[in-house]
């Protein structure tokens, strides 16, 4: 006699009993228990929280999927929700199915809009919105947090930062005990809430926080990014720049004083008109601190290796309410050849047997205060080279070059060719208005020798002479308007073909 059951159809008919129970149970209503729900809800925020339509879930784990959640705010904070939950997925604890009062192991946020405030009643309190959390009767019943998809807000007060994290996954653990750390993981997309909605680069993060000494240890991750989306992520504006950025870092310490180290690497920096250069990444060593409280970060970054030709630094401080930055690049015996090929990459016309050399020493500061570029600093090239079409170099021994607000300023410099007949050069560019000033004078200097280079620059009679002298000065002004003539002056020409 044949077994009517068997193996394999055990198993068939229990699959079809949990895929009709998975896709049955969330139908029915779990309206009786919407009282205990919105009270565990509500022990374990610590907040006023406000519900919608609730029902039972069976799979992956049993639980209430509870739709348009509402997360009051601390009254001391201020009227607005903490936040807004499109689907919140409350998981009971195991004490709770087996008939124990109703709490909550975790909750998932779906399609959530969070509020982090920060409030400052008087100089030096200072406190944030889920400080409350860490009371430690809401420890006791705090469930894991999983945001998924979600948007982050920063406030202080009643004014949002302009900055926000979009498409954020988060996954926090509370501590297992009152000395325990808080865990966190992390991904998220920084935004500016003056550009389209999307996120500029992305990053990822995981680490622990320890209340008891206010401290962190965490892992960050920059993933692979557009380098002219960070730009526009901290100055607000499209700069035209393309690259990649990514990189990885480590910090440590206590919130007022987070330390950092890792790395960066950058590669195919190029105009929005130009093609990507390839090759090889530049790799850069980045260092620095954090001060939380105060929004205070600082980062140095130099290239790899015994001695740094650039290093690199950068403060910005209260960087979520009204950002103020500077960036200053210090050179060491930097080599001005590499800069050309970036110069080109980046748009600048510059004819390709153009060639430039030299040692730059010196340090220049970069700053927005009111929107408007600020420069600051000065730099010396030395020992500097300018060769074109196979002409013999131009050189200049020493050329200083000064910045100061929008304006970089050459100083009078003696430019010099192979028969050491010399000119002189200055100049000036403005970064704003794009106007460009420059002069050339010289008291006797053979044509051959620089006909290359200044036919670049399309100055008359001297870039179609082909032989002779010249002496005398050159002028050129940024036109105002198109058919203006840019180049003025008076020269004497001598045995010119």
């Amino acid at each position: 006699m044949k077994r009517w059951l068997t193996w394999p159809k055990i198993v068939f008919y229990a699959a079809a009993l949990l895929g009709f129970a998975s896709w049955y149970v969330p139908r029915i209503s779990a309206d009786r228990y919407r009282e205990p729900i919105h009270a565990a809800l509500e022990n374990a925020l610590g907040r006023k929280v406000e519900i919608g339509q609730v029902k039972f879930q069976l799979l992956p784990t049993p639980g209430f999927t509870i739709g348009d959640v509402n997360i009051g705010e601390d009254p001391a904070v201020g009227p607005e929700p903490m936040a807004y939950v499109t689907t919140l997925r409350a998981r009971p604890t195991i004490s709770s199915l087996l008939g124990g009062p109703l709490t909550f192991a975790s909750v998932d946020l779906e399609d959530a809009y969070i509020n982090f405030t920060r409030v400052e009643r008087e100089p030096g309190n200072v406190r944030w919105n889920f400080s409350s959390l860490m009371r430690p009767k809401l420890l006791a019943a705090f469930p894991s947090v999983h945001l998924v998809s979600g948007r982050v807000n920063f406030k202080f007060g009643d004014t949002k930062s302009i900055f926000y994290l979009l498409d954020t996954d988060v996954d926090l653990w509370p501590p297992s005990s009152a000395d325990g750390p808080w865990t966190l993981r992390m991904r998220a997309e920084p935004a500016r809430t003056d550009r389209p909605a999307r996120g500029f680069g992305s990053f990822v993060a995981r680490g622990e926080w320890h209340p008891h000494d206010s401290s962190v240890t965490m892992d960050v991750k920059l993933e692979k990014s557009e380098l002219g989306d960070m730009v526009t992520l901290f100055e607000g504006r499209e700069s035209g720049l393309l690259g990649h950025i990514w990189g990885d870092a480590h910090l440590a310490g206590p919130v007022s004083h987070v330390g950092l180290a890792g790395r960066l690497m950058v590669n195919d920096i190029h105009g929005w008109n130009q093609t990507p250069p390839g090759g090889t990444a530049w790799p850069l060593a980045v260092g620095g601190m954090i001060n939380v409280p105060g929004q205070v970060v600082e980062i140095r970054a130099t290239t790899e290796g015994k001695q740094s030709p650039v290093d690199l630094r950068y403060r910005v401080a209260d960087y979520l309410r009204r950002p103020r930055w500077g960036v200053t690049a210090i050179f060491s015996q930097l080599p001005m050849s590499p800069l050309v090929g970036i110069a080109r990459n980046l748009g600048w016309p510059i004819p390709q047997d153009l060639q430039y050399d030299g040692i730059a020493q010196g340090a220049v500061g970069y700053s927005m205060p009111d929107n408007t570029p600020r420069m600051d600093g000065e730099v010396m090239v030395a020992n500097s080279t300018l060769a074109a079409g196979g002409a013999p170099p131009l050189r200049v021994a020493s050329a200083d070059l000064r910045f100061s607000g929008s304006a970089i300023t050459l100083t009078p410099s003696v430019v010099s060719n192979d028969k050491n007949e010399t000119a002189t050069l200055e100049g000036n560019y403005d970064t704003v208005s794009g106007k460009l000033n420059a002069s050339l004078s010289s008291e006797g200097m053979s044509i051959p020798s620089l006909r290359q280079q200044i036919s670049v620059a399309g100055a008359p009679l001297l870039g179609q002479a082909t032989a002779g002298t010249w002496s005398g000065h050159l002028r050129y002004a940024s036109p105002d308007t198109a058919g203006d003539q840019p180049w003025t002056g008076e020269i004497h020409l001598k045995d010119t073909d």
